[in-house]
């Protein structure tokens, strides 16, 4: 069994994941890495709940567009007047607002919002050096279970 040391810089997640392995190892699992690996993989949502959680930004992703491509019209509109801004900004406060005061320069730049494109599950977690601490915990815990239980059929 490795010892490991919590001051040597190894981060909470790093040493959740050793003693996972080193619970599975000692409870005789073979290839304890490709197990934990499996334990993780079950413990991310799949493909279709994570793209129906994701789709729910959908909305939020628009409006958000929206919004900032009013607040680059009338920037354009009202120059250096900082009064007229201000004026327009507050205008723009709904989408409505948006509309009727943006001009055709927002009418253009709505136009042009590329559709939402939520990233796959695999690309998103691709981003991250490491899944969230949570997800390192419940993957030990479930080593941690799995290890006791091989151990008691012994």
């Amino acid at each position: 069994m490795h010892v490991v040391d919590a001051e040597a810089g190894a981060t909470e997640a790093q040493l959740y994941r050793r003693f996972a392995e080193e619970h599975l190892a000692a409870a005789g699992f073979p290839n304890p890495g490709e197990v934990l690996d499996q334990i993780y993989e079950e413990l991310t949502p799949p493909d279709e709940a994570f793209m129906r959680e994701v789709s729910r930004f959908e909305r939020e992703y628009l409006e958000a567009m929206e919004k900032a491509a009013y607040l680059r019209a009338i920037e354009e509109r009202a120059g250096d007047d900082a009064q007229r801004y201000r004026e327009l900004f507050e205008l723009g406060r709904t989408k409505e607002g948006r509309i009727a005061h943006g001009g055709s320069r927002y009418a253009e730049a709505v136009a042009a919002i590329p559709a939402f494109n939520p990233p796959s599950k695999a690309d998103y977690y691709a981003r991250f050096d490491a899944p969230p601490d949570d997800v390192h915990r419940n993957a030990y815990e479930k080593a941690l279970q799995m290890a006791v239980e091989r151990l008691k059929g012994k």
